[in-house]
């Protein structure tokens, strides 16, 4: 990794946490009082469409500690591209280490394989998405777009254009499987997806239920490209490594919005009774479990991205995750048994076994002899 890239980047961290301590964060506390500056309110509204409405709902604690959280997780990169550094240029066994988590070994089996667990989750969780999407047209007056839409220009589409783009995303998943223009097919998939579930979002319900998702379909083009030209991989473990920071992040948001009183038994209790079950109302009822219950999950978001850097913990960590998810449906009805999150858990799976770097030297000098 380039020193220049690590100075840079830690550097334009440090400045923008001074600004934010000594600026931003004043600018917030005006906004949730209404006496912020027009253009920032602007901003927070392209941002956060929901804020004016849930200024009314939260305490300003709420907002300020989501705002904290920006700098935080730019803080937590900045870390880890600093001990990258610091490893690859001065600890010789992590070099070894950063090669082997980094250089993954893919037979074309496992990647159509691979392939064939994202385009068919796509299909699958967007079945209904046509119908939802013209039943939302009759309600457009009540349509806000998202910011990406609003850069676009972009105003919510006709039943018929709706049709022609859900036709586009079902004609270029079923490219991705049966190995049509892959790349073409990978990179439309992304933006049409990204597109339809932004449609979907502009009604001022926002649901993280297709995040891991969406990021996947981002990287996948990388990885069907690079499967095409090169030995190892890098895209498998971003693919991967993704995932694990978006387990990561909602576990830290938990922390660092709630703090320790998130773990307080009422916390738990609040979010049965807002999402009401047989099961979960019976859970309510114990202090203990509404202290126990959540700290086994969060304890579960925050050690989920281990099994980037060590693989085995795998057999341990994604069978937990499809009994936090089945648990969260089961106790408050949301989300289902069969979700986004847990069908990209194969993506973990099969080869993907770490490459010895003496195997991709003889590779190399294999490949330049021949």
């Amino acid at each position: 990794m380039n020193k220049k890239l690590v100075i840079g980047w830690s550097s334009i961290w440090v400045v923008t946490t001074l600004v934010y301590i000594l600026w931003i964060r004043n600018l917030v506390v005006q906004s949730f009082y209404g006496r912020a500056p027009d253009w920032f309110n602007l901003l927070i509204n392209s941002l956060y469409p929901r804020f004016p409405i849930e200024k009314h709902r939260f305490e300003l604690s709420f907002f300020l500690g989501h705002a904290d959280q920006i700098i935080i997780r730019l803080g937590l990169i900045t870390c880890f591209l600093v001990f990258t550094w610091f490893a690859r240029n001065y600890w010789k066994s992590g070099i070894t280490w950063l090669d082997e988590l980094w250089q993954v070994r893919i037979s074309q089996k496992n990647i159509q394989l691979y392939t064939w667990i994202v385009y068919t989750c796509v299909i699958y969780f967007t079945y209904d998405w046509y119908i939802v999407l013209t039943h939302l047209y009759e309600a457009q007056v009540l349509y806000k777009p998202l910011l990406l839409l609003r850069l676009l220009h972009l105003s919510f589409p006709s039943p018929v254009w709706i049709g022609i783009w859900y036709g586009v995303l079902l004609i270029s998943c079923l490219g991705m499987l049966f190995r049509f223009q892959s790349s073409i097919c990978a990179i439309v998939v992304a933006i049409v997806f990204t597109l339809l579930q932004g449609w979907l979002y502009s009604f001022e319900k926002l649901d993280h239920a297709f995040a891991p998702l969406t990021y996947v379909l981002w990287l996948m083009p990388l990885l069907i490209i690079q499967a095409k030209h090169s030995y190892t991989q890098w895209a498998l473990p971003l693919i991967r490594m993704v995932i694990g920071v978006v387990y990561l992040q909602a576990g830290l948001e938990k922390l660092l919005v709630g703090g320790i009183e998130w773990l307080a038994p009422e916390t738990f209790q609040n979010y049965l009774y807002l999402h009401p079950t047989l099961t979960g109302m019976w859970i309510a009822r114990y202090d203990w479990l509404c202290i126990v219950l959540p700290a086994m999950a969060l304890l579960f978001q925050l050690s989920f991205i281990l099994i980037v850097f060590f693989p085995t913990a795998r057999w341990v960590v994604l069978p937990v995750g499809v009994l936090f998810h089945s648990g969260t449906y089961i106790l408050m009805g949301v989300g289902g048994v069969v979700n986004a999150w847990v069908w990209l858990y194969g993506l973990f799976l099969f080869d993907g076994l770490t490459t010895k770097s003496s195997d991709v030297t003889v590779k190399k000098l294999t490949d330049k002899k021949n």
